[in-house]
């Protein structure tokens, strides 16, 4: 039986890792999240953005701003969807059958209904869904080690260069973390260093992927709205778009960050 790598400490790795934000930013143009998609697969053939989750709590916007950028996403050329969340078998059984599989409610991120629609929005799309989520059976990387976390962060990377290596040339596709799984710069935590998947899997292929980061910007994990408070200056123009919701692009680092009203854990 295979397992896969579950890393309570996350939070604090991933989940809560911040980038340092410089003022120039809260001066940044808000674009909508359908033109940040339209130009990210302009950019780079692999775009990952992610959802902010922590445990088995996760900010739903994040997942109803996902489906909102499928269609243009779409309309870029892309046909594929990576998940961090799947198993090959849950997928390979949507994939065959058109349809969500059911999940019993230990099934986690997808039993969650706003993850359903996400995937069966792509399935609709007719994308296929793809799994790259790390498994192994050593029992000795399942734990919280910065060696247990680097390394599944490779593995994913590994997993994610070996479907792009599967597919024609210039293929485009969208990778769905959680996150700062998609960071592309090694950081410090503590004593140890942390290797994103983003940073390893550009490092693996050469292939810069566009970044879309919707969970280091206003996402409340401390249940304060702290966060928000540093981008208040943006809160008159959130309320009259979408969900709240809008982004800024950085084109010279082929990344966005997505600002929204709707911050909570649930």
């Amino acid at each position: 039986m295979k397992y896969k790598i579950i890393v309570t400490t996350l939070f604090l790795i991933c989940s809560y890792m911040v980038n340092s934000q410089n003022s120039s930013q809260k001066n940044s143009e808000l674009i909508t999240v359908q033109e940040i998609m339209s130009e990210a697969f302009r950019s780079s053939n692999i775009v990952m953005m992610n959802e902010a989750h922590f445990g088995q709590k996760r900010n739903i916007r994040t997942r109803i701003i996902g489906q909102l950028a499928l269609p243009k996403a779409h309309a870029e050329g892309v046909r594929i969807l990576a998940m961090e969340a799947l198993t090959k078998e849950f997928a390979d059984e949507a994939n065959s059958t058109r349809k969500v599989p059911k999940a019993p409610s230990n099934f986690g991120y997808l039993h969650q209904p706003e993850m359903r629609n996400l995937m069966q929005l792509a399935l609709d799309l007719n994308w296929e869904l793809v799994a790259y989520e790390a498994y192994t059976d050593d029992k000795s990387k399942l734990n919280n080690s910065p060696e247990s976390i680097n390394w599944r962060e490779k593995e994913q990377a590994n997993n994610l260069a070996k479907i792009l290596k599967s597919h024609k040339k210039g293929t485009k596709i969208l990778v769905w973390c959680g996150n700062s799984h998609l960071n592309k710069k090694p950081a410090k935590h503590a004593s140890s260093d942390f290797y994103p998947m983003g940073y390893q899997f550009w490092k693996t292929t050469g292939i810069e992927p566009f970044t879309i980061d919707q969970a280091s910007t206003t996402v409340d994990f401390t249940g304060d709205n702290s966060r928000f408070q540093k981008w208040i200056v943006y809160e008159e123009q959130l309320k009259n778009n979408f969900y709240g919701t809008m982004g800024t692009i950085n084109r010279k680092n082929k990344s966005a960050k997505i600002f929204s009203l709707h911050n909570q854990l649930e």
